[in-house]
């Protein structure tokens, strides 16, 4: 499997929409959400909520992806879903070096809506100009780069059968990929951090699309094998707990107020910057934390009580599971979250090993919350409020994609299910990259990156790796009723 991306291997250059984000619209404290039942995770024209399958697993694949259907007729394509970057980029046909992955590559020459971006006067509205085209590289400090030239199409969210809209949007085509985004299985990325949402990328585009999502809020359902992606709202179906909101933090990055991680008694302070990141495999967090947080569990499970025993660093043989384990409760101000053993452990293909899913990013890191941390809750971004909502869920799982039927029609409204309310509250997002050949530093915000500049990184601690990215249930569209 690929090893974990972390926030100190995003690099970037040729993106300005990469650079540090500014959040200047007021908080709001209030949100007001309807619901109502969906059928098989459709489009819900109704609610003007899009929602999206996700696959992968953090052992097998160490990342989720969801896929795209692009161009006109349609080809799918695999992206992993990465709120850590802002460019959405795949392999394109006559790659002169890209890698074997689960779809095709994309043909530009076989879609009748796609159109390249040119350069106007040697000039570009992003990256650079080169053979009358616009050209963006992205690289990472382990070595991993993808290249290639901006067009423009046809995109919809998720498969064939949800019947999500089709929106124009600006992707990347690449022209070349090394390292692990060659190896990887997913055909390319999708970044929707916050520099996603200053262009024409694809989330920007969906959210501009009034006519088909109302609001600003997006959300993610980790399970153990795949998950959920929502647009416009969020699923209540899926919760097991109660939905608590905690602020967005401004700047380039989805980031969070973390007080403190407790455990078996426990209080772990100290956690510097934090940001939530689902295209990083594991979560980070700076030495002394990890060498507590690990000793508090350990200690916790002496004298056999957890069932097992450990082996190696960060890895126990358990033949009944994780289910032994202390819960870590992970707070936020006033807020406290519980981050479950099922979480912060992943399993060793299918045998009795299971491993700590965090990780020592460095003495002086920061921290980034990774897949591992958002698995088995809804993490709701609500924009437009400056909020995350964080609820325990049993979301979804899927591990087989249904097969790809091109000439399938993709629709601009679905059908609408009959409507309930129920009361509930929503909530918020922001990331950014780093470049090519960049040297780690302590820094809490991203800048403009171009070709081959170097950029001061987030976290610092050493570069790991490259692209770390149906059933009844009952929506939410959020709708935001007063402004601070």
């Amino acid at each position: 499997p690929l090893r974990p991306l972390t926030w100190s291997d995003r690099t970037s250059a040729g993106d300005p929409g990469l650079a540090a984000h500014s959040m200047l619209c007021p908080w709001r404290p209030a949100l007001l959400a309807l619901g109502l039942p969906r059928v098989l995770a459709d489009y819900d024209a109704e609610k003007k909520i899009e929602h999206a399958r996700l696959y992968g697993n953090v052992d097998e694949f160490a990342y989720y992806f969801v896929d795209l259907v692009v161009g006109t007729p349609p080809q799918r394509v695999s992206v992993i879903l990465d709120t850590g970057s802002g460019v959405a980029a795949y392999p394109c046909a006559n790659c002169g070096h890209c890698g074997h992955h689960i779809d095709p590559a994309f043909d530009v020459a076989k879609s009748s809506s796609s159109s390249w971006l040119q350069c106007s006067s040697g000039r570009c509205p992003v990256g650079r100009c080169s053979s009358g085209k616009c050209s963006y590289y992205q690289g990472y400090t382990e070595g991993s780069s993808i290249s290639g030239f901006w067009f423009e199409d046809k995109v919809s969210l998720g498969d064939m059968i949800q019947h999500n809209p089709q929106v124009k949007a600006r992707m990347g085509c690449h022209s070349n990929e090394n390292n692990l985004f060659f190896t990887q299985k997913a055909n390319g990325i999708m970044g929707i951090g916050p520099s996603s949402l200053s262009g024409e990328g694809i989330l920007e585009k969906i959210f501009k699309d009034r006519e088909h999502v109302s609001h600003k809020v997006f959300s993610i359902c980790l399970a153990e094998w795949g998950g959920q992606f929502n647009v416009g709202g969020y699923d209540t179906s899926y919760h097991t707990g109660r939905l608590q909101r905690i602020p967005l933090n401004p700047g380039g990055f989805y980031g969070v107020g973390l007080s403190a991680m407790k455990v078996n008694g426990q209080t772990i302070t100290s956690w510097g910057s934090t940001m939530i990141d689902s295209g990083t495999t594991y979560t980070y967090m700076r030495s002394s934390n990890y060498r507590a947080l690990s000793s508090a569990i350990e200690s916790y499970c002496s004298g056999g009580r957890c069932g097992g025993t450990k082996h190696g660093r960060n890895c126990w043989t358990l033949t009944h599971g994780v289910d032994k384990f202390p819960t870590i409760m992970v707070v936020f101000g006033s807020v406290e979250t519980a981050w479950v053993p099922q979480a912060y452990f992943y399993r060793k293909h299918s045998t009795n090993s299971y491993c700590y899913g965090f990780e020592d990013d460095g003495p002086h890191a920061n921290t980034v919350l990774g897949a591992v941390w958002m698995m088995h809750k809804d993490i709701i971004f609500d924009l437009d409020a400056k909020q995350v909502g964080i609820a325990a869920a049993k979301c979804p799982e899927h591990k087989e994609r249904p097969a790809h039927v091109a000439q399938a029609a993709v629709t601009s409204a679905a059908p609408t299910a009959p409507a309930t309310t129920a009361p509930a509250t929503t909530v918020p997002a922001t990331t950014a990259a780093t470049t090519a050949a960049a040297t780690t530093a302590t820094t809490a915000a991203t800048t403009v990156a171009t070709t081959a500049a170097t950029v001061s990184t987030w976290i610092t601690g050493p570069a790991t790796t490259a692209a770390t990215t149906a059933t009844t249930s009952t929506t939410v569209a959020a709708a935001a009723i007063a402004s601070k």
